[in-house]
């Protein structure tokens, strides 16, 4: 039994010297082995960074603004005689669009067909006194002469009575939509007391609303030039004239007047988009609007792959591009999503030319 145990501590023994030889080898070689130290990253390392040539502009973009129609003038329809209604028409409703002449009302034509009557009736005996005078009366005397006026005033007070029984019928004098009705059945209505107040169809005024500092972007010459117009949606365009400009400024803003040829024009308080002719500036140039920072500010890259930075006073941003004029000695090129960490001068990597 103890031999046994004296066997087992010497394998022990045995064991634990060959681990610590081995150990010892071990850090002997790592002590004299050379540590390479990572390469450390360069602070002062030169960025990579895109840029973009301009593009020189020889037709501007429009300046889209938003535009209201209106209309100039809403017009009340009144009647040229007096009388009870006795008849009003199945279209006479609040917003229907009719045509011009469509019968409105009528009013009670007893009256007029009574005095058509007696006008036709006077108009007879005027002839006969003519024909009688005539035989009584050299041509050229006084009573022929008071003949002949009789007989004329005679045809006038029928003129009038056929013209006042035609009024009976209340017609719309022009194509328009009903906005207000102020007569009824059975009421008696005066001649010139309104009957309803109508919207004109063509009697339109288009209004854009544009701030002083937009009016200065836009072309010189603005009378009489022909825009578009666009639908909010996009699915209606419309061409249309500029015939009058305001010659004052309300809140910091202008107005300009716009007029619609087409037959199909947009309608009563739509709102559309104008699209405005712009002057444009010497040497106007094109850059996407990632190039612009938050300070309107465009930085450039040299020859040298240097970069320079330079503010814009006048520019326009359309359709995610940015127009703005620039001196032709100018850098071609521009950097993309510029940082606040550029600063005048610093060297710049190009890594793409778009």
């Amino acid at each position: 039994m103890l031999k046994t145990i004296f066997h087992v501590r010497v394998r022990q023994i045995f064991a634990f010297s060959m681990a610590m030889f081995i150990l010892l080898v071990v850090l002997d070689d790592l002590e004299k082995s050379t540590i390479v130290p990572a390469p450390i990253k360069s602070s002062t390392s030169v960025p990579l960074v895109s840029a973009v040539a301009i593009e020189p502009i020889t037709q501007m973009p429009t300046l889209q603004r938003l535009a209201f129609v209106e209309p100039v003038k809403v017009s009340q329809i009144t009647p040229q005689v007096s009388g009870t209604i006795i008849e009003i028409s199945e279209a006479f409703r609040k917003g229907m669009l009719l045509p011009k002449g469509k019968a409105l009302l009528k009013i009670d034509p007893l009256p007029y067909q009574i005095t058509l009557a007696q006008a036709q009736s006077g108009l007879i005996d005027a002839e006969i006194a003519l024909k009688n005078a005539g035989t009584r009366f050299v041509p050229g005397s006084l009573m022929i002469k008071q003949a002949q006026a009789q007989l004329a005033l005679a045809k006038i007070r029928l003129k009038h009575a056929q013209k006042d029984l035609s009024a009976t019928s209340v017609r719309l004098p022009f194509s328009g939509e009903i906005r207000e009705i102020s007569a009824r059945l059975g009421e008696f209505i005066s001649a010139g007391s309104s009957v309803a107040s109508v919207l004109a169809a063509k009697d339109k005024e288009i209004k854009v609303q544009i701030s002083v500092n937009d009016f200065a972007l836009l072309s010189h010459e603005l009378m009489q030039q022909t825009i578009t117009l666009d639908s909010l949606d996009g699915q209606q365009q419309w061409s249309a004239t500029i015939i009058g400009v305001s010659q004052h400024a309300s809140n910091l803003q202008r107005t300009l007047y716009l007029q619609v040829a087409e037959t199909a024009s947009p309608i009563y308080g739509q709102y559309l988009y104008a699209n405005l002719p712009i002057e444009g500036w010497h040497h106007t140039v094109s850059l996407p609007e990632s190039a612009l920072t938050l300070k309107g500010e465009v930085w450039w890259i040299d020859q040298h792959q240097r970069l320079s930075k330079s503010s814009l006073e006048n520019y326009l941003i359309d359709n995610k591009r940015v127009y703005f004029s620039v001196a032709e000695s100018v850098a071609k090129h521009a950097l993309l999503y510029p940082s606040n960490s550029y600063s005048q001068g610093m060297q710049v990597r190009l890594k793409a030319e778009l």
